[in-house]
């Protein structure tokens, strides 16, 4: 099938399928296996070790993304312009969105914060935890 300058195979839509589902599952295996074997063994805190897990599991799924896109045969001339106009539509767009995906990685690697913490705030109980990768403040001396 030709779509304006871009042929597009059924073969090369599956190899970036696949080849995309492989590094999300590798990234979700490796993920599990730091958290609940390698990082445990290792004594590191909890709030860095999800931090370690967290980059991990982004870098696996960001070199799956690279190696699908160059299994479906896509040129990297292209993939360039792609990367240049995605970089305008966050530059333009997605400011926000990218700040705050920036600012909770940065919130992930401080130690001046305590995963999992319970907060209250005006008699409303909140419970920060991973799946939002919030985190509340504490006493900085503290270390879990």
């Amino acid at each position: 099938m030709k779509v304006g300058g871009l042929d597009l195979a059924l073969g090369d839509v599956v190899a970036f399928a696949v080849t995309l589902w492989i590094a999300i599952w590798l990234s979700r295996a490796l993920k599990f296996a730091l958290d609940e074997v390698v990082l445990p063994s290792l004594d590191v805190r909890r709030g860095s070790a999800a931090a370690i897990s967290t980059t991990a599991k982004y870098a696996v799924i960001g070199v799956g993304f690279g190696s699908a896109v160059l299994a479906a045969g896509v040129e990297m001339t292209r993939f360039t312009v792609l990367a240049g106009t995605l970089g305008v539509g966050i530059g333009f767009g997605l400011q926000n969105v990218v700040n705050n995906f920036v600012s909770a990685s940065s919130c992930c690697t401080s130690s001046r914060f305590r995963w999992a913490a319970s907060s209250s705030l005006a008699n409303s109980a909140a419970r920060c935890g991973a799946s939002a990768c919030a985190r509340a403040r504490t006493d900085p001396r503290e270390r879990t």
